[in-house]
């Protein structure tokens, strides 16, 4: 992910420091026709000036062991908070002759700019180089919407979130130094965490990016010195893990209200430079306490570009499937798909059930295509059906394997894949017979694949194994590199 930018600061409170390739220009005109309604509205990007920090930890009286070069403090200093630990840091247009419509012509306003490429490995870090300069973040004020939706948001703090961690799983009971160090540092990480929360709920992402940055860079001594305790780093990944599947939940339950356009674009940005904003804070922290707290935060910035991704998808479905001779011609151009070619072809590259698929696709998807008739939501429809499918899936997949998280995680992606393999067979079918519904499921298409896919990798992403896996595998790469 690419740097972050310095940014204007706050004082904490209670005495916590702050912490399928598409053209962009043709996507959703089409759409927009349908609807007989289009929208040009634009939004100037305000640049905002840095200002100083107002908070600053002091160290305590016992002298940091960090060295100069950035290397953590030996186990003598912390060695009470690893006394129970024995591993490492947890880591489509109605005017053409209704023939085919692209992909391009459905999807044209609703996606302001062109999407980045990406991809998602076993790591998804860029590593990107330090002589990159640090752009200013950009942001705008919260609209009236967002006034709004705040108004109705239950602002809870980590501290009450089901299954959050805490610092009394570590025994830290003692009075020595360090001890009394990681207590302190708790407490001000869960003001910090609670900071980055508000500011999404708030959309002002200059201001997460400011408590990421500010946190890590103002804690000194001690209070440094403990963080890299493999235990304390632990608890600190799961508490972050927890933190951004929460901001991801925000984001997913914005999905059909508007959203500024300076907004999206500030979310975007901050997304593309989660990686070098977390670099750059960590910058004189040890390299075993860095690594994966970096590719934790790189794999969040890659979901939440994912959502926005998600989002102009779903402008375009909407209008789409609010257009009644659409949702007509689409039951029609479904009667006529060749189910028994998807199911063959399906069964034997991805091992699908043909009982699955006939429930699947016969059913079930036509029951769902009959109710956005009469439905004022279709995408909310569409939305719970496929959540409901995943569930079942992913069920079946878990009752039937069972195993440790790795071997769920692996079963989740099996699902995602074989959804995928299956929709895909479906729109060749309909590109062969070069159906003039085409445009339409094509969006359909883009939006489940993304929508469930989000679900899946929301877990299995985030994971804690799956980030430590990834930095074990890619440090092993990296000596295997320098040996030869």
């Amino acid at each position: 992910m690419h740097s972050g930018s310095d940014t204007s600061s706050t004082v904490a409170s209670s005495g916590s420091p702050p912490g399928s390739n598409l053209a962009a220009e043709d996507i959703q005109d089409w759409a927009y026709d349908v609807a007989g309604e289009s929208d040009d509205s634009d939004g100037d990007i305000e640049e905002i000036r840095p200002t100083d920090v107002e908070w600053n930890p002091q160290p305590t009286a016992s002298s940091s062991k960090t060295d100069a070069v950035g290397n953590h403090p030996t186990p003598d200093d912390y060695s009470m908070l690893d006394a129970d630990v024995k591993s490492g840091p947890m880591f489509v247009q109605p005017h053409l002759s209704d023939k085919t419509a692209t992909v391009a012509t459905l999807l044209s306003q609703a996606q302001a700019a062109q999407r980045p490429p990406g991809s998602f490995h076993a790591s998804i870090r860029r590593h990107p180089t330090q002589d990159g300069g640090l752009g200013v973040q950009s942001h705008s004020p919260p609209s009236s919407n967002t006034v709004l939706y705040l108004a109705s948001q239950k602002l809870t703090s980590v501290r009450q979130f089901p299954h959050f961690p805490s610092i009394s799983e570590l025994g830290l009971n003692s009075t020595s130094p360090h001890q009394i160090a990681a207590r302190e540092v708790w407490e001000w990480f869960q003001d910090h965490l609670d900071s980055l929360l508000e500011s999404v709920r708030s959309f002002r992402f200059d201001k997460f990016e400011m408590h990421l940055r500010t946190f890590w860079s103002n804690l000194r001594g001690n209070h440094r010195e403990v963080v890299h305790a493999p235990a304390f780093a632990g608890l600190m990944a799961k508490a972050d893990a927890i933190v951004y599947d929460e901001i991801l939940e925000i984001l997913r339950s914005r999905i059909l209200l508007p959203i500024a356009p300076t907004s999206l674009a500030s979310l975007r940005q901050l997304a593309n430079k989660m990686e070098k904003i977390l670099l750059i804070a960590l910058e004189s922290y040890g390299n075993t306490f860095v690594e994966p707290k970096v590719e934790l935060g790189a794999r969040f910035g890659h979901l939440v570009l994912r959502f926005l991704d998600i989002y102009h998808v779903t402008q375009a479905l909407n209008t789409s499937l609010t257009n009644q001779k659409q949702l007509a011609e689409m039951r029609r151009s479904w009667s006529k798909i060749d189910f028994e070619s998807v199911r063959n072809q399906s069964a034997l590259v991805c091992n699908c059930r043909h009982d699955d698929l006939v429930q699947l696709l016969e059913v079930e998807f036509v029951g769902m295509l009959e109710s956005l008739t009469k439905s004022t939501e279709p995408v909310r429809e569409v939305m719970a059906w496929a959540d409901k499918c995943c569930e079942r899936l992913m069920g079946s997949s878990r009752a039937g394997h069972g195993g440790s998280e790795e071997r769920r995680a692996m079963n989740s992606r099996g699902v995602l894949i074989r959804l995928s393999y299956v929709t895909s067979q479906v729109m060749r079918d309909l590109t062969i017979r070069g159906d003039p519904a085409f445009g339409a499921f094509q969006i359909m298409k883009l939006f489940l694949d993304d929508w469930i896919a989000f679900k899946v990798l929301r877990s299995v992403a985030l994971s804690s194994n799956s980030v430590a896996a990834s930095v074990e595998l890619e440090q092993s790469s990296g000596k295997s590199e320098g040996a030869l």
